[in-house]
């Protein structure tokens, strides 16, 4: 195979690892997989943050977000039904160029780090909770006597937060928009989601909120006005959310491999059961485009049949 060119589109961070790739004596075969495989993902990651007229460049690379990553293998997977073996080296491509940048200290935060790898599996829809699923696991959880991990259950659940959105928020911010049923959310593209709470989520929050105002020596300034915090009193991170998901999964016997962002499916996959427009679901997931969203219209027809069945009406 003739030397792979470089596209006169790619930012130039792409060009230098690709150059990288070469020297360190990878085919023009390996070369030409990673460019289409980065390529592609910064053009889907453009339209999954809403920015398709944007340019590419180290800045906007720095803005990719853990969630922008699952969200990209979600859209190859669901809406273009890229085998697993195709997303597990798509992601390799991902995890190896962010790792690179890294290394050469172009950035602070590596948004693959935490991903889990991509296991074989023939399931065709999101990995989400039944209905019964997750009432049980709240169930779980409330019984524990632990008010910060039942709030953050019920939030995802019943607001379909992104978990580094709910990692973000503040006291101040959701003490004042709750009193308006509601909260609001600081989502991708620093874009604001507001989100209206049932009253469960309201009535939770609203407990948690007092329990939260109370604690005291919380030493870090920028921890004093996080909403949820750790044991150490440090605000939360996404690797402390995903244990404790683990660990109410495992407790409430749930035998699939649920992970918060899964949390995020089931709340958008029981709104659409129940009938929910997908362009409302749209509004609600804070998705920039609607393909996103389209990958919750592959329910499938056994779930589907079973909704209808619990219907009251039905003898």
């Amino acid at each position: 195979m003739k030397e792979v060119k470089f596209n006169q589109d790619n930012p130039q961070t792409l060009n230098i690892f690709l150059t990288r790739l070469r020297r360190s004596g990878k085919s023009e075969n390996t070369i030409d997989s990673y460019q289409k495989d980065l390529r592609m993902f910064f053009q889907i990651a453009k339209t999954i943050k809403g920015l398709d007229n944007v340019k590419v460049d180290l800045d906007f690379i720095k803005n990719i977000s853990s969630d922008d990553v699952e969200e990209y293998l979600d859209y190859i997977q669901y809406k273009l039904d890229n085998s697993d073996t195709t997303r597990a080296r798509k992601l390799a491509s991902i995890q190896s160029f962010y790792k690179f940048l890294k290394t050469k200290k172009l950035i602070d935060d590596n948004p693959c780090k935490e991903l889990d790898t991509i296991k074989t599996t023939k399931n065709k829809t999101p990995v989400h909770l039944t209905i019964e699923e997750a009432k049980n696991l709240l169930k779980v959880v409330e019984e524990s006597d632990n008010i910060r991990d039942y709030t953050i259950m019920t939030l995802f659940l019943n607001c379909g937060l992104r978990t580094s959105e709910l990692c973000d928020l503040n006291i101040d911010e959701v003490e004042e928009s709750v009193k308006e049923d509601k909260i609001v959310v600081l989502g991708k593209g620093n874009k604001e989601r507001v989100i209206s709470l049932n009253n469960t989520t309201k009535e939770t929050l609203s407990e948690y909120l007092n329990y939260r105002k109370a604690l005291k020596n919380i030493r870090k300034e920028k921890s004093k006005n996080a909403l949820f915090l750790t044991i150490r009193k440090d605000r939360v991170t996404i690797r402390t959310i995903e244990a404790l998901v683990e660990k109410y999964r495992d407790m409430a016997g749930i035998n699939k491999n649920i992970t918060p962002h899964d949390l995020r499916h089931t709340f958008a996959s029981i709104l659409y059961q129940s009938g929910v427009d997908i362009y409302q679901l749209q509004k609600l997931l804070g998705h920039s485009s609607i393909t996103t969203t389209q990958i919750y219209t592959h329910i499938n027809d056994d779930e589907m049949k079973k909704a209808v069945n619990m219907n009251l009406l039905n003898d």
